[in-house]
């Protein structure tokens, strides 16, 4: 490929053309003949001075002093108009603020707010509460945090932050699944007292209390701990299976102390009794 180029390039150089300025006869690759190239080409600018190049002046005379027709500027160029008006700077990105920005790739500001842009960046943080000068960012704490890159918190707070995430998840789950907000739920929980509506204790560690609804119209109860909201679950919500249980366990506990006792007035399809002659083979605990 390489010899084709060179091969085709010594032909290209050996062909006789006419050049399409002044005619004359020549041989090369170029439509011009080297006299009239633009960078070989003598030309005669308006102050009389002999040069060769492209444009219609000479260095000197665009190198001469002219008055902008824009804005009255003197300066020095090839053209009619100053630096400025061809070109005018844009404005600060700051609102409010109509000065020029600072010549430069990248820059968006004048110099007034580039020399402050530390300030307001400050006063940004100081406003949204992120800058705390080393202590604590808990509200109401004034505890230095820990030292290491990314600490926000004190000691104390810091071990807690586990427990608050955890509180979080379960929080926004609630809101999520059932509509009801961290106030609407402490206002339920303060009314019931702080425990299960059921049976009056509260969950076993820092485990909160279970909303409760019904699973078919989806209308919120109240709150439940965590062994009477399955209890509820696994007798699908049914007063006839309750009733059954309770019967169940009276039964058994008459049976035990002596004999059957007698049944009580509720009634249900679904209590199965155990028969009384198979029962009389259990002695009664002394």
């Amino acid at each position: 490929m390489t010899d084709l180029i060179i091969r085709l390039s010594d032909v290209y150089q050996g062909i006789e053309r006419q050049c399409i300025t002044c005619g004359e006869t020549f041989t090369g690759r170029y439509r011009r003949c080297p006299g009239c190239r633009p960078y070989h080409t003598e030309r005669t600018c308006e102050c009389g001075e002999t040069f060769h190049g492209e444009t219609l002046k000479c260095p000197a005379c665009q190198a001469t002093e002219r008055q902008c027709r824009t804005c009255g500027a003197t300066f020095t160029g090839r053209y009619q108009q100053c630096g400025p008006c061809r070109k005018p700077p844009k404005p600060c990105v700051v609102p409010g603020c109509t000065n020029p920005k600072v010549p430069g790739q990248g820059s968006k500001s004048c110099q007034e707010h580039r020399d402050s842009a530390n300030d307001r960046k400050l006063a940004r943080l100081r406003e949204k509460g992120r800058l705390t000068n080393g202590s604590c960012q808990m509200d109401g704490c004034s505890e230095p945090k820990l030292l290491g890159r990314g600490q926000r918190y004190c000691a104390q707070h810091s071990a807690e932050a586990p427990q608050r995430e955890r509180e979080q998840i379960v929080r926004r789950s609630r809101e999520r699944r059932f509509g009801i907000t961290r106030d609407q739920y402490l206002a339920m929980l303060e009314a019931q007292g702080g425990v299960c509506a059921i049976c009056g204790s509260g969950n076993d560690g820092d485990r909160q209390l279970s909303v409760d609804h019904d699973h078919e119209t989806g209308a919120i109860r109240s709150l439940l701990c965590d062994r009477c909201n399955p209890l509820l679950g696994y007798a699908r919500d049914s007063i006839a299976i309750l009733n059954a249980a309770i019967e169940y366990l009276e039964w058994h506990e008459a049976a035990g102390c002596g004999g059957p006792a007698q049944m009580s007035s509720r009634s249900s399809a679904h209590s199965v009794m155990p028969n009384a002659a198979a029962m009389s083979a259990i002695s009664c605990p002394p």
